[in-house]
C-alpha cells in the first residue's frame, strides 16, 4: 500500500539472517527420525529439518493449515542415490503431504522445498492416524490411516485401494523383501486389536497375508531390520501398551522348503502375488523373543541397522522414563536335517535365536522431575541416540567408548510464548511461556553460538509476564495473583562465567551471598536457595526428617552436588533439575491473574497489571526494587492492560489496554507516588478502533508507537500530547494529534523500536503480524516520514506476540562501522518458537524525504 508520505532511504540494503531457534517438537509418538545428517521432527503446523552438524535448524516446511501430528523421511527402495530429501507429513488439516528439499543457492540457507504432491483425507470429519511411504522410479507408494480404521493406498495423490479396517492403527511400516530378483512390498500395520496385521502391495492393490498375535493390549509402534545377508529374511520389533516388546522372524521361503515340524509358529497365506508369474513364496513368522523391561507404554522402537548380525542391537523408549538398548548375538552357522533326500533348512536358526537378549545399557536420568519418552531414532552413522520426551524436547545420547553420555539437548518451550525480556546489558534473553516455564537463552564460548543455557523458573501456573531487573534478578507473574521475583544461585553464576562470559556487574561478594542451588518443594511453588540442587536425605535416618527418593538413585545429582561449575552444555536433564533460581520476595497486591510486567533500565522500579474486566481492577501498580513496596498506584484503564513500557531515559510509563486507549505517566522525582498521569486518551477521544496489543519507544524517548488489532501503527509525540492535555483535569477536549498514522493489511500484534545509528531523525521499528510475518519500518520524527525496509513473510508460523531488540552497551555504541550497523531481534510466538535474527543495515548514501 502507497502512502503520500513515503520516505526515501536510498542505496541501503537489508540482510536478514536467524541465528537461533528455539524449536522443540511435537508431543506425537514416533515423531523423530533420522536420514544422512539431518534429522526431522515437527512443530505446530511445520515439519522441522535439523542439521546434526551444524546443530540448528534449518528449514520449516510451510503447507499445512494444523498442527502436523507426524512426518518420515521417504526413501528409495531401489537405493538410487538421492540428490533431494523428500518427506511425507501429515496434520490434522486432514491432509498429508509429500515434500522435496534441495539444494538452493539463491536462498540464504543454501536450501529450497516445494510440496509435491498433496492428499485430503476422504473422510472430511477425520484426521489421519500414521503415515509411511516409499519411492520407486520417481513414483510415491503412500499408505495413510484414519481414525475410522480405513486403510488408504496411493500412488502419487491418487488413491488406488481402500481396506475398511475394523481396528486403528496406530503405527505402520512398508518394507522390501527381495527373493529370486523379484521385489515384494510388505505393510504392517500396528492394531489397536493387539494385532500386527500384513498386508502385501501389488498392482497398486492391498492383499492381506497373515496376523501376529501374542500382545495383550494395543500395538503402538513398528520397525523392521533388514538381514544383511538375506534378502529374504527380516526382523520384525513391535511394542505394545503391555510393556512387552516382541521380536518376530519374518522370512519368505518357497512352497517346497517349509516344514511345518520345525516350526514353532506359522502363520502364512497360500502364496505371495508375483507380478512377474514366476515361482510362489509364503511368508512365514516365527516370534523369536519376547522383552520385558520396561514397566510401562512402550512408545517408540527403532534397529542399529548398520551393526553386524553378530551383535544385533534394539533401542526402545517407554512411559517409564527410560530407554533401554538391547542386544542378541548371531546363532551359529545354520544346520541341516535329512528328511528322506531332501535337505531343510532348520527355521529356528534365526539370527536373533542363539543366547538370550541382554540389557546393555539403560538411559535417561532417574527422577522425580524426568518425563516419559514418546519415540527415539538413531543418527545415520549410529553414534547417536535421539529422543522425544513427554514436553517436547529431545534428548541426545552419544557414544563414546562403550558408554552414552548425555549431550545437550534439543530444546523449546512446547505452549505458546508470552513474553521476552532482555537482560539490561544483552547478556541473554529471558522468555516465558504457558508451558510453565522461564528459560535463558546466551552465546557459549565454546562454539559461539546460542543456548538455552538455564531453566530458572519451573512453575505450576502458565506464564503471562517477565521482567529482567537486572543480571541476577528477574520477575514474573503468572496466572496466579502473586508477583515472583527471583535471584540467580551462586551455580548458575559459576557457570555462566564458564561457559558464556565474564560476569561484570556481580561482585565476588555478591555471589557468596548467594545460595549454591535452588530446589522445588514437592507439594511448593516457591523455588527455595539450598546448598544441593535436592535434599539428599538417608533413609535409615530415625529423626524424622523426611525421606527423599534421590538418596543413592542419581549419580547426576550427586555430581552436581559437588561441582561449582559445569564443564560442558547442560544436558536437558540438567536443565530440568539444577538451573532453577531461588525465589527472594513475593509481591501482592492484584486481585486478578498477572498480565504485564516492565522495569526501568536501571531496575529500580517495576510496573505490574494484571487482567480486569473494571477500572479498579486495571490498575497500574508501580514497586520499587530495592525493598519491594509498593510506589505507585495509576488508574486509567477499565480493561486488561496488554502492555506496560518504561521509556528509555526512565522518565515516562507508557500502558496500552484492550479498551482501546493509552495512559502515559511520568516520574515525580518524589519516593510516593513514583509516577503519575499525565495524559492518555479516552474511549471518546480514542484514535485506535480495537484493542492496542502492544507499545515501544524511541531510542531518545521523545516519541512512541501503539499498534492494534484495527490494523494501524500510530506514532506519537510526547510534546504534542503534553501539550493538548488540560492540567486542571488530565483529561482531551478532543482527539489527540497523532505525528503519523499508518494503516496496514492485517492486524499488528508486536512491536519494537531498534537503534538506527545513521540518523537521528530516523527510527527503526520492526512489526510482528497475526500471520507470523514481520516488517522492519524507518520512520522519521520530525518530517512524519514512513519506509519499508525489510519484509520476513515467513518468520513465524502463528502469531507474533513479542519483539525485543537486543540492548546495545556503551561499548557496542561507541564503535563506528563504516560499512553498516548490526542489529539483533528476539521474536516469540504463539508456535512455541523463540528466534533470534539478525538484521545488517548498510550505510545509505543519502536521505530523501522526496518520492
Amino acid at each position: 500500500m502507497e502512502h503520500s508520505n513515503d520516505l526515501r532511504v536510498e542505496d541501503t540494503t537489508v540482510k536478514s539472517n536467524t541465528i537461533y531457534s528455539s524449536i522443540s517438537s511435537n508431543r506425537h509418538e514416533s515423531n523423530l527420525s533420522c536420514y544422512q545428517n539431518y534429522l526431522l521432527y515437527s512443530r505446530c503446523r511445520c515439519p522441522i529439518i535439523y542439521d546434526l552438524r551444524d546443530n540448528r535448524p534449518i528449514l520449516q516446511l510451510f503447507g499445512h493449515s494444523d498442527e502436523v501430528n507426524g512426518q518420515q523421511f521417504v526413501l528409495d527402495y531401489e537405493c538410487r542415490e538421492q540428490s533431494s530429501l523428500y518427506i511425507i507429513s501429515t496434520s490434522y488439516d486432514k491432509t498429508a503431504i509429500i515434500w522435496e528439499v534441495y539444494n538452493d543457492p539463491t536462498d540464504d540457507q543454501g536450501i529450497g522445498y516445494r510440496i509435491l504432491h498433496s492428499i485430503t483425507s476422504l473422510e472430511s470429519e477425520y484426521n489421519f492416524l500414521s503415515r509411511c511411504a516409499l519411492r520407486k522410479g520417481g513414483k510415491f507408494i503412500s499408505v495413510t490411516t484414519s481414525l475410522t480404521g480405513s486403510v488408504y493406498l496411493w500412488l502419487d495423490n491418487h488413491i488406488t485401494d481402500i481396506f475398511k479396517a475394523s481396528y486403528y492403527c496406530f503405527d505402520s511400516k512398508l518394507h522390501v523383501m527381495k527373493s529370486e530378483g523379484a521385489n515384494y512390498i510388505l505393510l504392517f500395520l500396528a492394531g489397536s486389536d493387539n494385532v500386527i496385521h500384513v498386508f502385501q502391495i501389488s498392482n497398486n492393490k492391498l492383499l492381506h497375508l497373515l496376523d501376529l498375535r501374542g500382545h495383550d493390549d494395543w500395538i503402538k509402534c513398528l520397525d523392521t531390520l533388514q538381514i544383511k545377508t538375506k534378502t529374504c529374511e527380516i526382523l520384525l520389533a513391535s511394542a505394545s501398551q503391555d510393556s512387552y516388546i516382541r521380536v518376530w522372524y519374518i522370512k519368505l521361503v518357497g512352497i517346497d522348503d517349509v516344514d511345518v515340524r520345525q516350526i514353532r509358529t506359522v502363520v502364512s497365506r497360500e502364496a505371495l502375488d508375483r507380478t512377474d508369474g514366476k515361482g510362489v513364496h509364503k511368508l512365514t513368522a516365527t516370534l523369536e523373543t519376547v522383552l520385558s523391561g520396561h514397566e510401562g507404554i512402550v512408545h517408540g522402537l527403532c534397529w542399529f541397522k548398520k551393526q553386524p548380525e553378530s551383535k544385533i542391537l534394539l533401542a526402545s523408549c517407554s512411559a517409564d522414563k527410560n530407554i533401554v538398548i538391547w542386544k542378541s548375538s548371531l546363532a551359529p552357522d545354520r544346520c541341516e536335517i535329512t528328511d528322506g533326500l531332501r535337505k531343510l533348512n532348520l527355521y529356528d536358526s534365526c539370527p536373533a535365536t542363539s543366547g538370550a537378549w541382554l540389557e546393555m545399557h539403560r538411559l535417561g536420568e532417574t527422577g522425580e522431575m524426568n518425563l516419559p519418552f514418546l519415540g527415539l531414532c538413531i543418527s545415520a552413522d549410529e553414534s547417536s541416540l535421539y529422543a522425544l520426551s513427554l514436553r517436547g524436547a529431545i534428548h541426545r545420547w552419544k557414544h563414546v567408548e562403550g558408554d552414552w553420555i548425555p549431550e545437550p539437548a534439543i530444546t523449546g518451550h512446547h505452549e505458546p510464548v508470552t513474553d521476552l525480556s532482555w537482560e539490561k546489558s544483552g547478556a541473554y534473553l529471558l522468555s516465558s511461556s504457558l508451558d510453565r516455564t522461564c528459560r535463558i537463552h546466551a552465546i557459549a564460548s565454546c562454539d559461539g553460538k546460542w543456548h538455552e543455557l538455564a531453566r530458572p523458573q519451573v512453575h505450576g501456573h502458565e506464564i503471562n509476564c517477565i521482567a529482567s531487573l537486572n543480571f541476577s534478578k528477574f520477575a514474573s507473574g503468572a496466572e496466579e495473583k502473586t508477583i515472583r521475583a527471583f535471584g540467580a544461585t551462586r551455580f548458575f553464576i559459576e557457570n555462566f562465567r564458564v561457559l558464556a562470559r565474564e560476569v561484570s556487574d556481580v561482585t565476588v561478594s555478591d555471589i557468596s551471598e548467594f545460595p549454591v542451588h535452588a530446589q522445588l518443594p514437592a507439594l511448593g511453588l516457591s523455588n527455595r536457595g539450598s546448598q544441593c540442587p535436592y535434599e539428599i536425605v538417608d533413609p535409615n535416618d530415625k529423626s524424622g526428617s523426611a525421606s527423599n527418593a534421590w538418596y543413592g538413585m542419581s549419580k547426576l545429582v550427586e555430581k552436581l552436588s559437588k561441582s561449582t561449575h559445569l564443564d560442558s552444555l547442560p544436558s536437558e536433564e540438567i536443565l530440568l533439575q539444577s538451573t532453577l533460581w531461588w525465589e527472594t520476595n513475593k509481591l501482592f497486591g492484584h486481585c486478578n491473574e498477572l498480565h504485564a510486567l516492565a522495569s526501568d533500565s536501571s531496575g529500580s522500579f517495576l510496573a505490574s497489571a494484571s487482567k480486569a474486566n473494571r477500572p479498579d481492577l486495571a490498575e497500574i501498580y508501580v514497586w520499587e526494587c530495592k525493598g519491594f513496596r509498593k510506589a505507585a498506584t495509576i488508574a486509567h484503564h477499565s480493561l486488561t492492560i496488554t502492555r506496560l513500557r518504561f521509556s528509555p531515559n526512565d522518565k515516562y510509563l507508557l500502558s496500552v489496554s484492550r479498551d482501546r486507549t493509552w495512559s502515559l505517566s511520568e516520574r515525580t522525582g518524589l519516593l510516593r507516588p513514583a509516577y503519575k498521569k499525565v495524559a492518555g486518551t479516552t474511549k471518546s477521544s480514542a484514535t485506535h478502533e480495537r484493542i492496542i496489543w502492544d507499545c515501544a519507544w524511541t531510542k531518545d524517548s521523545s516519541h512512541f508507537m501503539t499498534v492494534s488489532r484495527d490494523k494501524k501503527a500510530i506514532l506519537w509525540s510526547i510534546d504534542n500530547v503534553l501539550q493538548q492535555t488540560l492540567a486542571e483535569k488530565g483529561e482531551q477536549t478532543a482527539s489527540l494529534n497523532y505525528r503519523v498514522l499508518r494503516q496496514f493489511e492485517k492486524s499488528i500484534q508486536s512491536v519494537d523500536c531498534g537503534s538506527y545509528r545513521f540518523s537521528s531523525d530516523l527510527n527503526l521499528f520492526a512489526l510482528g503480524f497475526e500471520d507470523g510475518s514481520l516488517e522492519l519500518h524507518l520512520v522519521s520524527s520530525s518530517s512524519d516520514k514512513w519506509q519499508i525496509m525489510h519484509t520476513f513473510t515467513r518468520l513465524h508460523q502463528l502469531t507474533i506476540r513479542r519483539l525485543a531488540f537486543q540492548p546495545i552497551g556503551p561499548e557496542s555504541e561507541e564503535e563506528e562501522d563504516s560499512s553498516g550497523s548490526i542489529m539483533l531481534l528476539a521474536s516469540a510466538s504463539d508456535d512455541c518458537v523463540v528466534k533470534l535474527t539478525e538484521f545488517s543495515l548498510s550505510r545509505p548514501r543519502f536521505l530523501s524525504s522526496e518520492r
